[in-house]
């Protein structure tokens, strides 16, 4: 009967499978943490399209656009929170508006006679850079949208990634080019 001493790793084999481990996570983290980003920031876009299909229903049955204070309360993080606070009552009670479960971003309306904007802003990916997207409908004739109480979203419109410019009125998006992109 022939016994075959049991045989491990060698010293040169573990390093080599750490480097190897090592080299993997350097690609999936940062992949991840882009998914992560992208599913969060489709929380926005989708929510902004909810809202703007909102103000064009309230506009409709009352002839004016709806102004909501930022919901809900607090600063926005990297943390979902709960649709909860002071303003949530004008989403829910002007708009109809009232997200499923917690939300990543904080929302803000503001309406007049014929124009809105709508923002949306949030520290995705918890590195202290906010990420802010919205809509500007502007006023018949006007290039430019409302103020809003929050946030520095352009009032002249949406960043258009083809130009570079913040000149896209009635489309949601990104208010600058480094919106929704992760900075770590």
């Amino acid at each position: 009967m022939s016994s075959h001493p049991s045989r491990g790793f060698t010293l040169i084999e573990a390093i080599v499978l750490i480097a190897i481990l090592g080299i993997l996570a350097t690609i999936a983290v940062p992949n991840f943490i882009r998914l992560q980003t992208r599913t969060r920031t489709s929380e926005a876009l989708t929510n902004l399209g909810l809202l703007r299909d909102a103000q064009a229903s309230a506009y409709a049955e009352l002839g004016s656009f709806i102004r909501a204070g930022s919901a809900p309360a607090g600063a926005p993080g990297a943390r979902p929170r709960p649709w909860v606070g002071a303003n949530v009552l004008e989403f829910r009670e002007l708009l109809g508006f009232a997200p499923e479960g917690d939300v990543y971003f904080q929302y803000g309306a503001n309406g007049s006679a014929d124009a809105f904007t709508l923002t949306a802003m949030s520290d995705l990916d918890g590195a202290g850079a906010r990420a802010q997207f919205g809509f500007v409908h502007a006023a018949p004739g006007e290039r430019v949208g409302l103020a809003h109480e929050f946030g520095s979203c352009a009032r002249s419109g949406m960043y258009d990634a083809k130009t570079g410019l913040t000149t896209a009125l009635d489309t949601i998006g990104p208010c600058g080019a480094e919106d929704g992109a992760s900075r770590l």
